[in-house]
């Protein structure tokens, strides 16, 4: 193939929008060190492991007290991995903080979107006429597929098919997201 540029492989995968995102988590870390632990990041950052993985491990615990989302912690966690890489695998009080913490929010419904609104995006759709959007919207919502795997989806990813004389409809997902876990 045509040669590519290898130091794209640096990156790590992050996208600017990540980035920007864990940068931020980074600044608010950097103030809770400097409220609660009278600590400045850049010394935070020579401290050991140990002690990095128990400081990170309470400040989990205090956004966890304050209401904060559960990914604001995972990818705070990850920001200080991406200025550290020698932490990525020694992290574990932290990495435990976040999933307990997950445990915990099992319960919690995460709807992606309320039946309200997407009935109303379906009658805006239909009253302008956009057909194939209503289409979509309906097939992404009563699916539930997430955003990805619908904008993915073929012709031939729909199946028919009459199941006890009833109409039904199949889709195959080619590239699902949770397609790492489980068996293979």
């Amino acid at each position: 193939g045509p040669p590519r540029d290898p130091q794209r492989l640096d990156q790590r995968g992050h996208v600017p929008v990540v980035v920007a995102r864990r940068l931020a988590y980074l600044r608010n870390f950097t103030a809770w060190l400097e409220t609660h632990r009278r600590l400045a990041f850049p010394d935070f950052m020579l401290v050991d492991a140990k002690k990095a993985d128990t400081i990170l491990a309470a400040y989990g615990r205090y956004l966890f007290q304050h209401g904060r989302p559960r990914g604001v912690y995972a990818e705070t966690i990850n920001a200080v991995v991406d200025q550290e890489r020698n932490w990525r695998r020694l992290l574990e009080k932290a990495w435990d903080v976040a999933w307990v913490w997950k445990g915990l929010d099992e319960g919690v419904n995460n709807q992606a979107m309320p039946s309200e609104v997407f009935l109303a995006l379906l009658a805006l759709a239909f009253l302008w006429e956009w057909t194939d959007m209503a289409v979509l919207l309906a097939l992404g919502f009563l699916g539930m597929l997430r955003p990805g795997e619908l904008a993915s989806l073929c012709c031939e990813d729909l199946v028919f098919v009459d199941v006890a004389g009833h109409p039904a409809l199949f889709v195959y997902i080619k590239q699902p997201k949770m397609r790492r876990i489980g068996p293979r």
